[in-house]
C-alpha cells in the first residue's frame, strides 16, 4: 500500500512516491547522504547505501534501522575516485536485475583522498571531460532507464 501524503510530508518528500522503489544514495554513511537515506527509507524506499567504507555504511544502516526498523537497506562499496570500482558497482547492480529507480548522486569523488593514490590520476583526467560524480550516473544510466515510473 502506498504511503500516505502525511508520512511523505513528515519526511520532506511531499508529492514523491518512493515506496518500494530502489534508490541508490552515494555517500550515504554521513552528512547529507545519510540524511537523504534516512528520509527515503522512512518513506518506504528500498535503499542501497553506496559508500567507500563499508564499516561506516553498516554503522549508518544500523542508525537508520533504529529509527525505521522495517527499512530495506543494503550497504554496497563504491569508491568514486576509482573508475574501476564505479564500473564494478554498476555491474553488480545490473547483475541483480532490479532497475534503479532513483540515484541520489551525493558523494564527491575523491573527497578525503590522500594525494598520489594511483586511481586518482585516472579520475582527474576523466573528470576534466565530465562533471564530478558523473561516473556513477553514467554507468548506472541503463538500470535507471529500465525503471518504470
Amino acid at each position: 500500500m502506498p504511503l500516505g501524503h502525511e508520512r511523505l510530508q513528515e519526511h520532506g518528500l511531499a508529492g514523491v512516491e518512493v515506496a518500494r522503489k530502489l534508490v541508490v544514495v552515494t555517500g550515504a554513511n554521513s552528512g547529507t547522504g545519510k540524511e537523504a537515506a534516512r528520509r527515503l527509507a522512512g518513506a518506504g524506499a528500498r535503499m542501497v547505501l553506496a559508500v567507500r567504507t563499508p564499516e561506516k555504511g553498516e554503522a549508518a544502516k544500523a542508525e537508520i534501522l533504529r529509527e525505521h526498523p522495517a527499512a530495506q537497506l543494503e550497504v554496497r562499496r563504491v569508491d568514486l575516485a576509482d573508475l574501476v570500482s564505479v564500473e564494478e558497482f554498476a555491474a553488480d547492480l545490473l547483475a541483480a536485475g532490479t532497475p534503479v529507480d532513483t540515484l541520489v548522486d551525493n558523494a564527491a569523488p575523491g573527497a578525503g583522498r590522500r594525494p598520489g593514490r594511483p586511481a586518482l590520476g585516472r579520475v582527474r583526467a576523466a573528470h576534466r571531460r565530465r562533471a564530478p560524480g558523473a561516473g556513477v550516473t553514467g554507468v548506472t544510466h541503463p538500470p535507471c532507464v529500465a525503471a518504470d515510473w
